[in-house]
């Protein structure tokens, strides 16, 4: 699959954001956000744990402003995703090991609630609720662009059932994942954030109950990166 230039879908919304105003308002209805973080990733399913698969997450945010503690958020994001085993698991397996990419369009939908006083939302508070923690929840209707399996040593030497190149063909094309992560400003406008990502649907799903069948694949991820908003 030839992936698609994210570029071209993230111009017209980073035009949009650079017309609002410069400072929050409490009666504010709408704003942007662009972001850019490290993509930590693996998949539940294959034999590899902990999160060694590194890409990157990057994108824009429309925020529709419900009230001052809490908005919605529409993005539209590219994502570095996959599997990749660390040097121990390498040495257990005899450098008999298979490592994947995922390249992915998503767009989330998440719930964001402010921590800080409901109050603080003017000149003279310092606009404190705005400059606090925000807390997010909800999911990403993920768009599968390209992916590329890669091998060393002797990986037909693996269990059947852990190797999920045999099964590349049958990749879903679409999936939906729940996120739920965390904001930290460090400013009024910029911001720390991190990210939980973890496939529903999964990118794979055997038929039947075959016994020597590919194990159910679900990646997931955690992203570490930096968000700033445009009032």
């Amino acid at each position: 699959m030839k992936p698609q230039h994210p570029l071209l879908f993230f111009l017209p919304l980073l035009f949009f954001g650079t017309q609002l105003s410069a400072q929050p308002d409490r009666n504010q209805k709408f704003a942007a956000a662009v972001h850019l973080g490290a993509n930590l990733a693996q998949i539940d399913g294959d034999y590899y744990f902990g999160y060694n698969k590194l890409g990157l997450r990057f994108g824009v945010e429309s925020l529709i402003l419900f009230r001052p503690k809490s908005f919605l958020t529409v993005g539209l994001n590219y994502t570095q995703g996959g599997a990749r085993p660390t040097r121990k698991e390498r040495q257990e397996r005899n450098n008999g090991t298979v490592a994947l990419r995922l390249n992915s369009i998503e767009v989330p939908v998440m719930f964001n609630y402010r921590l800080g006083d409901r109050e603080a939302t003017g000149k003279k508070q310092d606009y404190g609720l705005f400059r606090s923690i925000t807390l997010r929840a909800g999911a990403s209707f993920t768009r599968l662009t390209s992916f590329r399996a890669s091998s060393s040593g002797a990986p037909e030497r693996n269990p059947v059932r852990y190797n999920f190149t045999n099964v590349s063909e049958e990749f879903r094309n679409f999936d939906l994942n729940g996120i739920i992560g965390i904001t930290i400003r460090t400013g009024l406008k910029g911001a720390i954030y991190a990210e939980h990502s973890k496939s529903i649907l999964g990118l794979y799903q055997p038929e039947g109950n075959a016994q020597n069948a590919v194990l159910p694949l679900f990646p997931y991820s955690l992203t570490l990166g930096y968000r700033y908003v445009i009032y």
